[in-house]
C-alpha cells in the first residue's frame, strides 16, 4: 500500500531517495520512483511547508526558484486543529501552542528574509488570503516567477487526486473559515499567543 506523500511513494522507495546528501540526485531518485508522476515529466514543484523553517539552506543547495506562502495564524492554528481532530479546542490548544510557536518563530524569520532585496530574485512571497482574493493577479506572478506560462485551466481540477484536497478550484473563502470555526475569545487568544508574527495576520 502506498504512503500519502503525493508522489506515490512506498516507505522503501522514499528510504531509497534520502539516501544521498545530494538535492539534485534526490530529485532524479524521486522522479524515477514517483508513480504519481506522468512518462516524460519534465519539472517537478515540491511544496513542502517546513522547509521555510530552513529556507536559506535550500536556497544554498539547490539553484530554483521558490515559491512561499503565508497565511493568519488564526486560519493556521484553526486548521491544525480541525486536523487534529481534537474534541475540545482548550485542552489541545495547551498542549499545542509552545511548539508551533517555535516553528512559526523559525518560519516568520526566514519570511522576513526572503522579502529581502538579497533573496527577492530567488524567492516570491505572497500570502493564502491574496491568492485566493486576487487570483488570476497572484498565480499568473507564481508561473512567471518560475518561468512557466499561466493558463486559465490550472484554477479548476479535473480531479481530486489527493484526499486532503477540498474543493475544485481555488475558494474566495478558504483562508477565513477560522472565523466561523473559533469563537471570539479563541481568536483573541490567539493573536496574544502570535502577536510576535504580525506580519501574518490579514485584515
Amino acid at each position: 500500500m502506498l504512503e500519502p506523500w503525493n508522489w506515490g511513494l512506498t516507505r522503501d522507495a522514499l528510504a531509497g531517495c534520502c539516501a544521498t546528501d545530494d538535492f539534485a540526485e534526490f530529485y532524479r531518485r524521486l522522479a524515477a520512483a514517483a508513480t504519481r508522476l506522468e512518462p516524460g515529466t519534465q519539472a517537478t514543484f515540491d511544496k513542502t511547508p517546513r522547509y521555510i523553517a530552513t529556507l536559506a539552506e535550500c536556497l544554498a543547495r539547490v539553484p530554483v526558484p521558490f515559491i512561499v506562502t503565508a497565511k493568519d495564524p488564526r486560519a493556521t492554528v484553526y486548521s491544525d486543529f480541525r486536523h487534529a481532530k481534537a474534541a475540545d479546542f482548550d485542552p489541545w490548544y495547551e498542549r499545542y501552542c509552545e511548539e508551533k510557536h517555535g516553528y512559526m518563530r523559525q518560519a516568520y524569520a526566514e519570511w522576513q528574509r526572503a522579502g529581502s532585496r538579497r533573496t527577492r530574485r530567488r524567492v516570491f512571497r505572497t500570502r493564502l488570503e491574496t491568492l485566493c482574493l486576487d487570483a488570476r493577479r497572484t498565480c499568473e506572478a507564481m508561473f512567471a516567477h518560475v518561468g512557466l506560462p499561466f493558463r486559465l485551466e490550472y484554477t479548476a481540477f479535473a480531479e481530486l487526486r489527493f484526499n486532503q484536497t477540498r474543493g475544485r478550484s481555488i475558494a474566495v473563502g478558504a483562508p477565513f473559515d477560522y472565523t466561523h470555526g473559533l469563537t471570539a475569545a479563541q481568536r483573541r487568544r490567539i493573536e496574544q499567543d502570535f502577536a510576535a508574527f504580525a506580519d501574518w495576520f490579514y485584515s
